[in-house]
């Protein structure tokens, strides 16, 4: 018999895996001494459920780390995405799961991995049916395509058993196509198949092994999926043929007011009161059967326990209306009231005609704000399954299954939160995250991966690039739907002073130095950067810094506000224009600045501060209409005098007005050396309608774009070889100029972006794939 032991888990859950999980043995201990004693007796556990409120978890798992047992972390709201990271990565935790936890999601979440059989409870209310029921109907779409992918592998590893052997890029479609089942069959109702598919994905990927296939254990296992897909989807039940109507959520204990609800009557409106008494199974419905409206009642002795509903959903998710309940004594007590501030209350006792009147008036408001989320997938079904198991939640969604329009419909919709599929053809999530970071007006955006390779490598991979969150394939809804809501917190409650305005890129910063008010005005033009950048994000994360640069653009904006404007340029620069200020006062200001504890310290996560160390580059512009291009290469040149420690700000004179110079201009300019391949580009360029121009002397090229003033210019660059190397000598102009850098490697990738890149691709690329990205660049 398998073994589990949980640490500090709520009595509540622990129940619910004893009682479900019947064929495992469990053990449990209250503290992190008991914990350790009964490991140290006994390390052959296959599971461990670890809770936040241990006292120092986050050393406990550090301590178990070397015993490699699979590890549920039940970790608090509101964590950020690199203490996410740290507990994946560096801890080696199999599975988060974030609270207030679903006690159903954390039983499927233990049976995954210690492969038990779960009793499954039937609920009377039939919600958990319903949306099987929604699942069941995808299946009936999406079933015969799956059926194809598995009979296409099948022939495959047919051919395999008739001695065929299959090479680096057939084993790879192989792999694509089992990748895909492992994602969908899941979600859809067939655990054990998702397991197989698994095993076939890695045992074909060319990049876990070349060794020849074994053709009989291959197709065992695709003939045990093809039974379990005849069966059909576990729990699939007929859709409910009752008719729907607008549904009410009561939460109380009180019968009367459940009764006294249900007997409302709305003229037009078919009332459907569903009515539970705990926050958990309130928690539930919400998120899988969408009510209309909710009601918390806070009167009765469950009161505390139902102020878990409003902190982990009715305040964190606007699209449906909760009308709350209150005792009456709270009126006078305005530290207690300001909990519900942006509710509708209603005080008990309260006249039936009242409770009427409110509940007709938010029925009736149906224009609540939608949160936009933006989810991109290349599987058609995964985006279906999405669209189903967040219904509940009212959001806005948009789905794209052709990565290569990414750009063009996240302009178009404008989310306030991004899902994206790891592993896509053309365009990996990898390669759409990275380029969201370094992009100066959605660098903030929430972005939640889905996967269905949860391995520490790939979510190594994620976290280095930026992402907030993922979820594994095969996803189910409550934890999807827990995953995004925490999400959308991040994106739409930022605090006043997180909204505090500054500009987005130069062109921000070039319509005010283009002011009428402006035009015979001399400017101290300054480049702001956070020196060890790459150190933060190697030690907290991408995210987080990234978050934390947000903030300190806010605190320059702040400290500037009515002296000067503050652009953010790339990820971990600014731009700062101050008017009328002399080079001497303008740098010594910045120094003043730069230097302060309250812009440069920071607070994040539990009890952690952190320090910017904050570097600036100085110059004056004598005239508004002078070259900023040339200014701010100015600055770079100073920001070569500093040091990030005695010398944080140095400044170069402009010693005459530079006005922008006449050079030879270009839409495209093709860095490529090799004349085949740079004669190729430019002929593609030119017949689909750009004016593009090749220079095989990337040297000279290199010289007239870097020279003061440059003697070429161009709108965009493509660098098709040497994309490093060329990068680094185009210094500060890689950052005016939008470069997309052909690369070889993800690493690569990710240090193109790091060094001022517009876009990267990886080689080798598609021709379809190439000119979307460039015509981005251009068009930008």
């Amino acid at each position: 018999m398998k073994k589990a032991l949980t640490i500090g888990l709520h009595i509540r859950h622990k129940a619910r895996l004893h009682g479900r999980l019947t064929d495992v043995e469990f053990h449990s201990a209250g503290t992190q001494e008991e914990a350790l004693e009964i490991l140290e007796g006994d390390e052959h556990f296959n599971l461990l459920v670890v809770d936040e409120s241990l006292e120092n978890s986050e050393e406990f798992l550090q301590k178990i780390k070397p015993l490699k047992i699979p590890t549920i972390y039940c970790a608090d709201s509101g964590k950020s995405s690199g203490f996410l990271r740290s507990l994946v990565v560096d801890l080696e935790v199999s599975v988060v799961l974030v609270k207030p936890v679903d006690p159903d999601e954390m039983v499927l979440k233990a049976g995954e991995l210690l492969s038990a059989k779960r009793t499954v409870e039937e609920r009377g209310d039939g919600v958990q049916q319903q949306m099987r029921a929604r699942l069941a109907a995808l299946w009936e779409k999406f079933g015969p395509t799956n059926r194809e992918r598995l009979e296409w592998l099948k022939d495959q590893i047919a051919d395999v058993l008739e001695g065929e052997e299959k090479d680096e890029a057939a084993r790879r479609e192989m792999e694509r196509e089992a990748h895909k089942m492992v994602g969908a069959l899941g979600t859809f109702g067939f655990p054990n198949a998702t397991v197989l598919a698994r095993e076939i994905e890695l045992h074909v990927s060319p990049s876990k092994s070349m060794a020849p296939l074994d053709g009989n254990q291959l197709m065992k296992w695709a003939q045990a999926i093809d039974r379990e897909l005849s069966q059909g989807p576990q729990g699939a039940l007929p859709s409910s043929s009752k008719e729907e109507g607008t549904g009410v959520l009561v939460v109380s204990t009180n019968p009367q007011l459940v009764e006294q609800v249900g007997a409302l009557e709305i003229e037009g409106v078919n009332l459907q009161v569903q009515s539970v008494s705990t926050w958990g199974r309130a928690r539930e419905i919400w998120f899988l059967k969408a009510p209309d409206l909710v009601i918390v009642d806070l009167c009765g002795e469950t009161a505390n326990e139902l102020q878990t509903l409003l902190q982990s959903v009715a305040a964190k998710l606007s699209t449906i209306p909760v009308l709350i309940l209150l005792p009456k004594d709270v009126w006078n007590q305005p530290d207690a009231l300001s909990r519900y501030a942006g509710f509708p209350v209603l005080f008990h006792p309260f006249e039936p005609s009242l409770l009427d009147t409110t509940v007709r008036k938010l029925l009736a408001n149906n224009n609540r704000p939608k949160p936009k989320v933006l989810a991109v997938d290349d599987d058609p079904q995964i985006l279906d399954a999405l669209t189903v198991l967040l219904a509940p939640l009212k959001l806005d969604i948009t789905t794209l299954s052709d990565p290569l329009e990414f750009w063009d419909t996240l302009e178009r919709t404008g989310p306030d939160l991004l899902i994206l599929d790891l592993d896509m053809p053309f365009l990996s999530g990898i390669e759409l995250c990275r380029g969201v970071r370094s992009s100066p007006r959605w660098w903030e955006l929430p972005v939640l991966f889905l996967s269905a390779s949860s391995d520490e490598e790939n979510l190594q991979r994620l976290f280095t690039v930026g992402a907030d969150d993922f979820v594994p394939k095969p996803f189910h809804g409550p934890e999807l739907a827990t995953r995004v809501v925490n999400r959308l917190v991040r994106s739409t409650n930022q605090t006043t002073s997180d909204k505090a305005d500054f500009k987005s890129g130069l062109d921000g910063l070039r319509s005010v130095l283009g002011e009428e008010r402006w035009k015979d005005s001399a400017f101290v033009i300054a480049l702001i950067k956070v020196w060890n950048d790459s150190t933060l994000v190697n030690e907290i994360g991408a995210t987080t810094v990234s978050q934390l640069n947000r903030k300190l653009g806010v605190r320059l904006a702040d400290r500037l506000r009515g002296i000067g404007t503050v652009a953010r340029w790339r990820s971990n620069e600014f731009v700062v224009a101050l008017p009328n200020q002399t080079l001497d006062a303008g740098t010594h200001l910045l120094q003043t600045l730069v230097t302060q504890e309250e812009v440069v310290n920071f607070d994040y996560g539990q009890d952690n501060q952190v320090e910017f160390r904050v570097v600036a580059g100085t110059t004056r512009m004598l005239h508004a209409t002078d070259s900023l291009d040339a200014a701010l290469r100015l600055c770079q040149q100073a920001l070569k005098k500093v040091d990030g420690e005695n010398v944080r700000v140095a400044s170069e004179e402009m010693v005459e007005s530079l006005i922008p110079a006449e050079a030879e201009k270009c839409q495209l300019l093709i860095l490529e050396p090799d004349q085949a391949t740079g004669q190729a580009v430019e002929k593609l360029l030119k017949d689909c309608g750009y004016q593009p121009l090749w220079e095989p002397k990337t040297d000279v090229a290199v010289a007239r774009l870097t020279s003061e003033p440059p003697t070429l210019e161009a709108k965009a660059i493509f660098i098709s070889s040497g994309g490093l190397n060329l990068l680094e000598q185009l210094g500060p102009v890689s950052k005016m100029v939008n470069v997309v850098v052909a690369v070889s490697s993800e690493k690569d990738l990710i240090s193109a972006f790091e060094s001022g890149a517009y876009d990267c691709i990886e080689k080798p690329c598609k021709v379809g794939t190439l000119l979307k990205r460039l015509e981005r660049a251009v068009g930008a």
